[in-house]
């Protein structure tokens, strides 16, 4: 089993995302920032798919909030999952949602990605069938830019 931190999975975006990767077979640490319940939510819907999650609060913005977080890590690792690496780091944002509208009427698809859109991918591009992209920058707009 290969073990993801996703960070900002207590909703949206995030949450999809760690949904998405633990139903591949990954455990899931995930991080929070001010919305425990989003987190706990996001652990239940795992551990109801009989997946493996932890979820650990992380304050981003403050880099005095790195240290313990790493500590956190560690433990869960050593308890949840008999070991000391993770394999992957998935960094989940969604802020500015003002712009968000006027984005989505440009889409070729013409409508706002949902959060599994983004989850799936982040999720597929784990995988193994994936191993052999790295460095890429890979844009899933829905056709922003066509």
């Amino acid at each position: 089993m290969k073990i993801a931190i996703v960070s900002g999975s207590s909703s949206g975006v995030g949450q999809s995302t760690a949904v998405q990767v633990a139903r591949r077979g990954n455990g899931v640490i995930l991080t929070y920032h001010g919305n425990q319940a989003g987190a706990l939510e996001t652990v239940a819907m795992i551990e109801k798919d009989g997946g493996a999650a932890v979820a650990l609060p992380l304050d981003v913005g403050n880099t005095a909030a790195f240290p313990p977080f790493r500590e956190a890590v560690a433990a869960a690792l050593r308890d949840r999952w008999q070991r000391d690496t993770f394999d992957f780091l998935v960094n989940a944002f969604e802020r500015f949602p003002e712009v968000i509208p006027g984005l989505a009427a440009k889409t070729a698809l013409g409508r706002l990605g949902e959060p599994d859109d983004i989850g799936m991918f982040i999720a597929a591009l784990l995988s193994e069938e994936c191993r052999w992209i790295t460095a890429q920058d890979i844009e899933v707009s829905g056709g922003y830019n066509l």
